[in-house]
């Protein structure tokens, strides 16, 4: 499961990209993970690169802001451990979310009455109230 297969046909790019769309059963989310995949895709397809090994070094770079803004670079290690939590965790995760159990994160920019359509039952279950 750690390694990236580069898909040069076109059927056999759309049809793993069906596997995932399949997967997803809300419109809004199928577009986004649509388009997000076509351009994942595209960027991937600029250079070459080796794929995922035991060890792979990821960068984030993220802009804090504040009174002066920063740019900060972060860069660690991906090893065959995380993936392997990754893998287990995830279907885990997306079997509660199937049958509705949530944990809501109010630190996130999403959860908001817009962007969210389970806000009330956010504040009818945990409390507080979900700004606008």
């Amino acid at each position: 499961m750690n390694e990236l297969i580069v898909v040069e046909k076109i059927a056999e790019w759309q049809r793993l990209k069906a596997l995932v769309l399949d997967s997803v059963s809300s419109p809004i989310t199928k577009r986004v993970y649509n388009m997000a995949l076509d351009e994942f895709i595209v960027w991937f397809k600029l250079e070459p690169r080796h794929g995922f090994t035991k060890a792979t070094v990821v960068r984030s770079d993220v802009l804090v802001a504040g009174n002066t803004p920063q740019h900060l670079e972060r860069t660690w290690e991906v090893t065959a451990d995380d993936i392997r939590w990754a893998d287990a965790l995830y279907p885990l995760a997306q079997h509660a979310m199937q049958r509705g159990y949530y944990m809501p994160n109010r630190n996130s920019r999403h959860c908001s009455r817009h962007e969210c359509p389970y806000w009330r039952r956010c504040e009818q279950d945990f409390g507080g109230v979900v700004e606008a």
